[in-house]
C-alpha cells in the first residue's frame, strides 16, 4: 500500500502543477470589463483625432489602445491607415509582422489587404501581390 502511495504522489503533484498553470494562463488571458471600457474610450479619442487630421496624436492613442488589449484589430487598423496615408507602407508591413502578433489570422489578412491595395494604387504590383499572398498565408 505504501509503495502504491509513493508512486502516486509524484503524479498527483504533477497534476496539481498542470492544473495551476492552466488556471493561471486562463486568468491572465481574459479581458476585463474595465479594460474593454478603457480600450473603447481610447479608440474613440484616436478616431476623433484621426478625423481632425492630428495624425501623430492619433497614432499614439492607437498604440495606447493596442497596449490595453493587444488582441483587438481596431487599434492596428488605425495605425495602418495613418501609415498608409503618409506613404509609409514598409512601416505598415513591419507593424503587421511584429506588433500585431496577438490578433487572429483573419484580422491580419484584413491588414495585409489594406497594404496590398495601397501598393496596387501606387502601381507596385509585385509588392501588392506579395502583401495579398501574406494575407492568404
Amino acid at each position: 500500500m505504501k509503495e502504491k502511495l509513493k508512486k502516486l504522489i509524484p503524479w498527483f503533484i504533477l497534476a496539481i502543477i498542470f492544473l495551476g498553470t492552466g488556471i493561471w494562463y486562463l486568468l491572465s488571458k481574459r479581458v476585463t470589463q474595465e479594460q474593454i471600457t478603457t480600450y473603447q474610450q481610447i479608440i474613440s479619442e484616436a478616431d476623433s483625432q484621426y478625423e481632425a487630421r492630428e495624425y501623430s496624436t492619433a497614432i499614439n492613442r492607437y498604440y495606447d489602445a493596442a497596449d490595453v488589449i493587444p488582441s483587438r484589430v481596431e487599434a492596428y487598423e488605425g495605425i495602418i491607415n495613418i501609415l498608409l496615408l503618409k506613404n509609409r507602407t514598409a512601416d505598415a508591413v513591419e507593424i503587421v509582422e511584429k506588433s500585431a502578433k496577438k490578433i487572429s489570422n483573419y484580422d491580419k489578412s484584413v491588414l495585409y489587404w489594406k497594404i496590398g491595395n495601397k501598393y496596387f494604387e501606387d502601381s507596385l504590383y509585385d509588392q501588392a501581390l506579395s502583401a495579398y499572398l501574406d494575407g492568404l498565408g
